[in-house]
């Protein structure tokens, strides 16, 4: 089976999935965003697996979804609560008596629960965005907008997913110059501005026929 297909029937069977999630919102939409944390957490293992300073999966899968859990139930506190699991892994790290070992792991610690943690919690924060009173009456009055959070994931999911679609066609036909060999091979610089103005172009796209209250500037 080629890339291409493999990426269309992705698509085929992931879009109506991700979009029937997003659409249900709440618990399920919580669950969805902790799997990929979980995932990407797997990954990112796998990249390091090299690596003699591993911190520990369990601790970073725990933390990041104490984090995703935390802005499903008032992301008002989000800093704070991110700040706090940081703080207690590296008082964790820094009891070893090794202290360049720990401020290794600290950082190989660290760096996952923002990307995965940190990051992706927003997106449960924008999808319930329209809980937020004030948000959701100027959603209504001003934008029109009876359900602001769908409206808005569903158009990030949109330019996410076209921008990995342009990177790939981009990248195919004019792709001379690798972006990060080492994390991954496939991907060229050309690759990567392509799927940005698809990007770009998904978002006016989807703009128009929708109906967007979004300026264009925005």
């Amino acid at each position: 089976m080629s890339n291409l297909t493999q990426r269309l029937l992705s698509a085929a069977l992931g879009v109506p999935f991700i979009f029937l999630v997003v659409y249900l919102g709440g618990i399920p939409f919580l669950l969805f965003i902790i799997a990929i944390m979980v995932l990407g957490i797997v990954e990112y293992y796998r990249i390091i697996e090299v690596s003699e300073h591993k911190p520990g999966r369990i601790l970073i899968i725990t933390g990041c979804i104490a984090i995703g859990i935390g802005a499903y139930i008032c992301s008002f506190f989000l800093m704070s609560l991110f700040t706090l699991v940081v703080l207690i892994f590296m008082v964790y790290q820094i009891r070893e008596k090794d202290f360049t070992d720990s401020v290794k792991k600290t950082g190989m610690i660290i760096f996952p629960l923002f990307y995965f943690g940190w990051l992706l919690s927003h997106g449960i924060i924008l999808r319930n965005i329209g809980n937020i009173s004030r948000i959701n009456e100027y959603s209504k009055n001003t934008l029109e907008l009876t359900n602001p959070g769908f409206f808005f994931l569903v158009l990030v999911f949109a330019c996410t997913f076209m921008n990995d679609t342009g990177a790939y066609f981009v990248g195919k036909q004019l792709g001379k110059h690798k972006l990060s060999p080492n994390i991954s091979p496939g991907k060229t610089i050309e690759g990567t501005v392509g799927g940005l103005l698809v990007s770009v172009i998904t978002a006016f796209v989807f703009n128009i026929i929708f109906s967007s209250p979004l300026s264009f500037i925005w």
